[in-house]
């Protein structure tokens, strides 16, 4: 009966002992998880900054692409006024030259006409100082 006790006593002992290492190993298994719930939870706050900083960038960068976009807008517009303003320009510089092509023609005219009025009148003069003489 004795060795039926102590037999028993070591059977209750090693599941003790069983008991123990378990409750050991899922301390350790309690703490690994703590520790994982921890980090995740440090990554999850990082994310969440990480998430801000690109929300404030994201906005920041459409406010400075209204900008710009106003700006090429601006100046877009401002090219094509220049365009039409080149092409008014020259449409009247063309009419300008024209209007001098035009005028030297009748100035070029109006000298043959002269220098042959002047020819005849230098004949006529030569026939009258011939005809005096």
């Amino acid at each position: 009966m004795l060795n039926s006790v102590r037999q028993n006593y070591r059977e209750k002992l090693e599941e003790l002992h069983t008991v123990e290492r378990s409750v050991i190993d899922l301390t350790m298994q309690l703490a690994n998880m703590t520790r994982r719930a921890e980090t995740a939870e440090a990554e999850k706050s990082a994310l969440y900054v990480r998430v801000s900083d690109l929300e404030t960038a994201e906005r920041s960068f459409d406010l400075r692409y209204e900008e710009v976009s106003k700006a090429l807008t601006e100046k877009e517009t401002a090219f094509l006024l220049a365009r039409e303003q080149v092409t008014f320009e020259s449409s009247r510089l063309e009419e300008a030259q024209r209007m001098a092509r035009l005028e030297r023609a009748r100035y070029e005219a109006d000298m043959v006409e002269m220098a042959r009025l002047l020819d005849k009148e230098r004949v006529n003069r030569t026939v009258l100082e011939g005809a005096l003489l």
